[in-house]
């Protein structure tokens, strides 16, 4: 009954064609359209003539389908547009569609290259990385796919999505289509930053002092790493301190690798400083917490049982300053 119908709308607009009768409304539609929005509308596929104001919008605006994906077409057949023109009631007045039997309506898109994604991706590494950036070298663990965007104003958004900020670095990219998020995906970096370390010329084994005979000074470039670099010599943890964990030869030397001792154990018995403007005292007491140069603990007095915070200087001696 539908075809039907259909084929006697079809015959009535033959028999105005035949009898020359001229038209109020002629609506063309071109059997391939491209457009650029969400729905397919009449407005957007037909050149419309004989009316206007409200009933033009009313007709143009008529929603035919869902766009498809951009770079995609659909398929839509005649009989699917008349039915719809006919539902709003404009088929009552004497109209001519030229039509043909399918329309096929493609969404406009535009490529979002993988090369694009790739540069802004580094830019986004170089300033982050700020004063580094001259000394990076950045290189990408796969290459991304393109993308087909749809045919509007779009913007790149990128933020880092782990921890880490050189060695592998895992980057989420935005893509913002006209103010509203179109789609998220992860890109992956080498990145390696161009340093002066120091580096082990013979395994140091734990318990060892570091000398700097041990070591030379070179130029690396380095990814991820345990610790923190250390690039002087004279400070506290490398002077006072002793190798926790081997430094394997080649190896570059960090604080991971170093600790400081125990020097100042719970029961020992320390000459204790107490430092107040010029004037100074010193009183002998036992530690009653165990600890490192530098650290600060509890000792006691040993004539008046008083106990207080003092800080380690070496084995045999702590200090408070007041």
């Amino acid at each position: 009954m539908r075809r039907d119908r259909i084929l006697v709308l079809i015959l009535s607009f033959l028999v105005i064609l035949i009898s020359g009768v001229k038209a109020d409304i002629s609506i063309t539609i071109p059997e391939t359209v491209t457009i650029n929005s969400s729905w397919i509308e009449l407005g957007d596929i037909a050149e419309i003539r004989g009316v206007s104001g409200e009933e033009f919008e009313r007709l143009a605006s008529l929603k035919i389908a869902r766009a498809v994906l951009p770079g995609y077409t659909r398929t839509i057949p005649a009989e699917q547009i008349i039915i719809l023109i006919e539902n709003e009631g404009f088929l009552s007045k004497n109209m001519e569609i030229n039509i043909p039997d399918f329309v096929y309506v493609s969404s406009a898109g535009r490529i979002l290259s993988e090369e694009e994604m790739l540069k802004q991706a580094e830019d986004f590494l170089y300033s982050s990385l700020g004063d580094q950036a001259d000394k990076l070298v950045i290189r990408p663990r796969f290459i991304p796919p393109e993308i087909i965007l749809p045919d509007k104003d779009y913007r790149l958004e990128y933020e880092y999505s782990g921890a880490n900020r050189a060695g592998n670095v895992s980057l989420q990219l935005s893509v913002i289509v006209d103010d509203v998020l179109y789609k998220k995906l992860f890109l992956g970096f080498e990145v390696l930053i161009e340093k002066e370390v120091f580096v082990a010329k013979r395994p140091v084994s734990a318990g060892e002092k570091i000398s700097a005979d041990d070591f030379y000074l070179a130029t690396r470039k380095l990814g991820a790493y345990r610790g923190e670099l250390i690039q002087d010599l004279n400070n506290q943890l490398v002077k006072d301190g002793v190798v926790n964990i081997e430094i394997p030869k080649d190896g570059i030397l960090t604080t991971y690798y170093l600790k400081l001792p125990v020097i100042v154990h719970s029961g020992d018995i320390l000459q204790a400083e107490v430092v107040i403007g010029s004037i100074r005292v010193s009183t002998v007491v036992t530690a009653r917490q165990s600890g490192k140069k530098g650290d600060y603990i509890t000792v006691e007095n040993n004539d008046t049982g008083h106990r207080f915070k003092a800080q380690i200087i070496n084995s045999h001696l702590v200090r408070l300053v007041q």
